[in-house]
């Protein structure tokens, strides 16, 4: 037995697929084929064939009753194409009348609307309305005078569909009569010419009201098990919805066309048709058990209202911009509307209404000019502004608040992709295979909503506040947010106010350092309310909180305090300015303020208030060595030494909250600011020839500031600094004003610090405690010699006395390798050795006496000798004695 997709090929598609190609013989047959036989004969032998379906149909009923209801079908079809042919078509054309033949077309319909009606045949039916259609239209199109008529008929189908729905509950018919009647009065409206008067204006919209009427009216009286049960929900729907935006549509083209009557009325059309999708809704809601379809309409109607402000406000090149507020507010009325319904569409359709309210919002902010302060303008502005981002603001918190898992459906009709997408953003309850996890719970609408609302408030400030009087709103804002996100436990709006305190953060630094425009009250305000923002959200002073996880986060702490110090460091460093440049009394507020800012580490976040005082203090530095050479000035001396002898105490402060908690390497660079100052204070304070010797002492200093507790970068800094107070004084050297007692000085001092560097060096490397210092006391040794070799040499020393100097320098240098266990002072010793050879040797063209040279190849002579017994005690110790040594060939 045939079964499967044979029984369904067999039983449906081919039944129809006969029905097909049977029209298709008909139209071929009575428009062509037969032109030798009259128009009578065509029409007689097609109303045969329409007998013979309807006959077999009745004779096949009893057995094979889904066959027949196909043949009825058929037969219906076939006796309207052939009435239509009696008078549309040439070749079969008995009826000369058009209104006769659109009367029997229509005669033809209502019959068989009747047969539907008692056969209770959904098929016929569908042929029905569909046929019924086609004859408004072919009235409409051909009916010459009976044109501006036809359109009545429509609403003759629409009344008998809707007696199909409520009578026999064919929803799907409606649906159909629904397409063919807009369609209908759409070619009805372009064919029938107007005259533009108010009559056809209330003619053509009384009609299309009608339809909508009969469509809405009969859905809302559809039996409950075809509303709850028969057809899904999302198809009422669409089936509404496409009601709704059919009649929209139509209803707005023709206000438009009829512009000379509805001049300016755009608005009040719909606003007409708001209010009556609100009431149908409401309908909904009180007397169908609430249904969801109530959320649909009211959804509808906030959309319809919006349209209509904009229509009535949406000038954005004006002094107008009334939309922004009705536009969020309407979002946040959507929002609940989905809430309380659940359906998807509508909080996708609040979504859609926030992004065209925010780029509208954005387009007329860069539009519209500055307001002046106090005036009727600016008030009317800052209700728009105020209600706009609220809208925004209220709409995350909204949309947080809902647990939408309950509200979602479980799954969709998409594809797999699409379907994961909807999961991540959380439009359906149940998590597709294979799909990702979901950040921040699901819910990113309410950041897109709170940061829309945040960039909105940004874009108002340039119409509502003159240049230098922004960043004080947008700091009061971001306090705001800081406690209605702590107050709501809400991620979003806390990270909204994150976003403004940058925002402040850098508007702000502009105001004050690069514009100069804002004034000293309000910069110290602006700045105040970042610092509350920061100490509201400061884990060591309140729990950890939800709506605060950003603020709370270690990156937030350090923003928000960086941001106070930076503000209040930009208004220290202008209002201490002098001739483009920072005083000393700048770098004295702020050494101060970064005094404060550690202080406050006992109470508040540690790391980021080390990091702020760490940052203010560097800044003075800055703002000292930049302020130029005032030594004229008691302060610019005090606050050097000051700014230094801070920093140091800093450096031990924060060594000691480092035991608490990792502050990085904040102590190191406020060594290095301390070391920075001084040598720049040494390099204007002293004598000239003798400030390499000042920066030997300062590089004692910092050595042992290094050793005493144990700060490896105060070694480094110390290192660095004699470094390049040697290469600056070899090159110094050659200046003639240079007196020799200070080069002296100056070399014998260095050379000493880099001796002491060597051994403390070498005792580090010899108990193991830090094998990175090897590279380092093997280069020490060559400093010290490298100092010594020059320092005979500019003196100025010359022939046997500078060789003889020399020869004694590496003679030096060989035998303190002995106590040191230093090769690398023999080395350099070798190298000072062949150094002195050398010299020797271009004295003996020189000019020098012969005592001279003598006494200079003599002394290098002896020294060698006496290096040259060293190395041979050194030999026997290696190889055990003279015995080991004449037993070696």
């Amino acid at each position: 037995m045939p079964s499967g997709w044979e029984m369904s090929l067999g039983t449906y598609l081919l039944p129809r697929i006969a029905l097909v190609l049977g029209a298709i013989a008909a139209v071929y047959f009575l428009g062509t084929a037969m032109e030798r036989w009259g128009p009578h004969t065509r029409v007689a032998i097609g109303y045969a064939v329409c007998l013979g379906f309807l006959g077999t149909g009745w004779w096949l009923e009893g057995r094979y009753p889904l066959y027949a209801r196909i043949l009825y079908s058929g037969g219906l079809a076939m006796s309207y194409f052939v009435t239509f042919a009696a008078h549309f078509i040439e070749y079969a054309r008995i009826i000369e009348s058009i209104a006769l033949g659109l009367a029997l077309l229509a005669v033809v319909v209502v019959f068989w609307a009747f047969v539907a009606h008692i056969r209770r045949s959904i098929t016929v039916a569908y042929l029905v309305t569909f046929l019924g259609h086609l004859t408004v239209m072919l009235a409409t199109i051909r009916g010459e005078h009976l044109a501006p008529y036809s359109i009545a008929g429509i609403v003759v189908l629409a009344l008998g569909n809707a007696y199909f729905l409520l009578r026999h509950r064919w929803y799907y018919v409606a649906v159909l009569g629904l397409a063919g009647c807009y369609a209908n009065h759409v070619v009805w409206a372009l064919t029938v010419e107007s005259r533009g008067l108010a009559r056809d204006f209330w003619i053509s919209t009384g009609f299309l009201a009608s339809y909508f009427a009969i469509y809405a009216v009969t859905e809302f009286f559809t039996p409950e098990a075809v509303r709850r049960k028969a057809v899904p929900t999302w198809f009422r729907t669409l089936f509404l919805t496409a009601n709704s935006a059919a009649f929209f549509a139509i209803g707005s083209a023709t206000v438009y066309h009829f512009e000379n009557y509805s001049r300016g009325h755009q608005d009040i059309f719909s606003f007409c048709f708001a209010l009556a999708l609100t009431l149908l809704g409401l309908a909904y809601l009180r007397w169908r058990e609430r249904d969801p379809l109530f959320n649909a309409y009211l959804a509808k109607a906030v959309t319809v209202a919006t349209l209509g402000l904009a229509a009535r406000y949406g000038s954005a090149g004006g002094e107008h911009a009334e939309l922004s507020p009705w536009l969020a507010v309407e979002t946040v009325a959507l929002l609940y509307s989905a809430r309380r319904s659940g359906l998807v569409v509508t909080r996708v359709l609040a979504f859609f209404v926030a992004l065209v309210a925010f780029f509208y919002t954005a387009f007329v902010t860069f539009a519209l000019p500055a307001a002046a302060y106090g005036s009727d303008l600016y008030w009317r502005f800052v209700v728009q502004s105020l209600l706009t981002v609220a809208g925004f603001l209220v709409a995350s918190v909204l949309y947080q608040r809902t647990d939408w898992s309950i509200r979602s459906p479980r799954t969709l009709p998409v594809a797999q992709e699409t379907l994961g997408l909807f999961w991540q953003l959380d439009l359906i309850s149940e998590r597709p295979p294979g799909a990702m996890p979901r950040p921040y719970g699901g819910l990113q609408f309410p950041f897109i909503y709170a940061i829309g609302g945040a960039v909105l408030y940004v874009t108002w400030l340039r119409v509502l506040f003159a240049d230098g009087d922004r960043s004080l709103p947008l700091a009061v804002l971001t306090f705001a947010l800081t406690l209605t996100a702590a107050w709501l436990a809400s991620r979003p709006l806390g990270l909204a106010a994150m976003i403004l305190s940058v925002t402040t953060l850098a508007l702000g630094t502009y105001e004050i350092s690069a514009e100069r425009t804002a004034p000293a009250w309000l910069a110290m305000m602006a700045t105040a309310f970042i610092f509350s923002s920061a100490v509201r959200s400061d884990r060591r002073l309140v729990q950890t909180n939800e709506g605060l996880v950003f603020h709370q986060h270690d990156v937030g702490a350090y923003l928000l305090y960086a941001a106070t110090g930076l503000l209040g460091g930009c208004l220290l460093v202008r209002e201490f300015t002098v001739a483009g440049a920072p005083t000393a009394h700048a770098a004295a507020a702020l050494a101060g303020a970064a005094c404060i800012a550690a202080a406050l580490t006992q109470l508040l976040h540690r790391g980021a208030l080390t990091w702020t005082a760490t940052g203010l203090l560097l800044w003075a530095s800055w703002a000292w060595l930049i302020g130029g050479d005032l030594r004229t000035q008691y302060t610019w001396h005090f606050v050097a030494f000051a700014v230094a002898i801070i920093a140091l105490s800093l450096d031990r402060y924060v060594a000691r909250l480092r035991l608490q908690q990792e502050v990085g390497p904040a102590g190191s660079l406020l060594i290095v600011a301390a070391a920075i100052v001084l040598a720049r204070y040494i390099d204007l304070v002293a004598a000239p020839g003798y400030r390499f010797a000042w920066f030997a002492l300062l590089a004692f200093g910092f050595l042992g500031y290094g050793l005493v507790y144990r700060e490896i970068i105060a070694g480094a800094v110390a290192i660095i600094g004699a470094a390049c107070a040697s290469v600056w004084l070899v090159d110094y050297s050659y200046t003639p004003s240079l007196a020799w007692q200070a080069l002296v000085a100056d070399s014998l001092l260095l050379t000493a610090f880099w001796l002491t560097c060597e051994r403390i060096a070498a005792r580090w490397r010899s108990d193991g405690s830090n094998a990175a210092v090897l590279p380092l006391r093997d280069l020490l040794p060559y400093a010290a010699a490298a100092l010594l070799v020059h320092l005979p040499w500019r003196v100025p020393l010359e022939g046997a006395y500078l060789t003889s100097s020399w020869t004694v320098l590496a003679f030096l240098l060989v035998a303190i390798s002995l106590p040191f266990r230093q090769d690398h002072y023999r080395y350099a010793g070798l190298a000072v050795f062949a150094l002195a050879i050398g010299r020797a040797f271009v004295d003996i063209n020189s000019a020098l006496s012969g005592f001279n040279k003598s006494a200079a190849f003599a002394v290098l002579c002896f020294v060698l000798l006496v290096v040259a017994y060293g190395y041979h005690r050194a030999m026997l110790h290696i190889t055990g004695g003279p015995h080991g040594l004449a037993g070696q060939k």
